[in-house]
């Protein structure tokens, strides 16, 4: 059975700059993932070298800091989602995305319908972070202005957690799947879909 451990997104101010992006460059449109017990990253699509997108981490601590300089240019109405309802059920699943699949244990969005439903379907087919992340990324038309990073979480560290910043606006998308598998071990993941400013 899946443990369910709450992983809360969280609206904050920022901590530092991460790799080479400079938070200062604007427009002042950034959004910043940090988290510790992680057990994997990836990402697919624009590189995490900045200026615009940078990913830093290490597995010897297990942490991770992210950046993302965002074209919010574009996205003038903020994105209304319909959910189902948010209920722990007899099995222990907490499953608030559109994907009923039995295997979703934990499941928590940002995305619209599309988006929601093709990070659950890519999480269902792929364990490992730079697949899950390739896929995400193919499946969604590998467009020049996007990326895609995958986060897996502990389930066995209690200290673990994210700390995420988000836009509710169609240029942001994250997915929070938490998936007991057939076969093989428990799962979860954050998958987050960003288009960025171009440099």
């Amino acid at each position: 059975m899946l443990a369910i451990l709450l992983v809360l997104p969280l609206i904050y101010g920022s901590l530092a700059d991460v790799g080479v992006c400079n938070r200062t460059t604007e427009p002042l449109s950034w959004l910043e993932t940090h988290g510790q017990g992680l057990e994997d990253w990836s990402s697919a699509g624009v590189k995490a070298v900045g200026p615009n997108y940078c990913l830093v981490g290490s597995k010897q601590t297990a942490t991770l800091a992210v950046a993302y300089h965002m074209n919010i240019s574009a996205d003038a109405i903020p994105v209304k989602m319909a959910r189902p309802t948010w209920n722990l059920d007899a099995n222990g699943t907490q499953n608030g995305c559109l994907n009923q699949d039995p295997r979703i244990k934990y499941c928590f969005s940002f995305c619209t319908a599309d988006l929601e439903n093709l990070v659950t379907r890519a999480a269902l087919k792929f364990r490992v972070a730079y697949q899950l992340a390739a896929d995400v990324f193919e499946e969604y038309g590998s467009p020049a202005d996007v990326a895609v990073t995958t986060i897996e979480v502990s389930l066995t560290d209690p200290a673990a957690h994210l700390d995420v910043q988000v836009f509710m606006l169609p240029c942001w998308c994250s997915v929070y799947v938490g998936i007991d598998p057939d076969f093989g071990s428990p799962y979860l993941y954050e998958v987050q879909i960003a288009h960025l400013l171009s440099s």
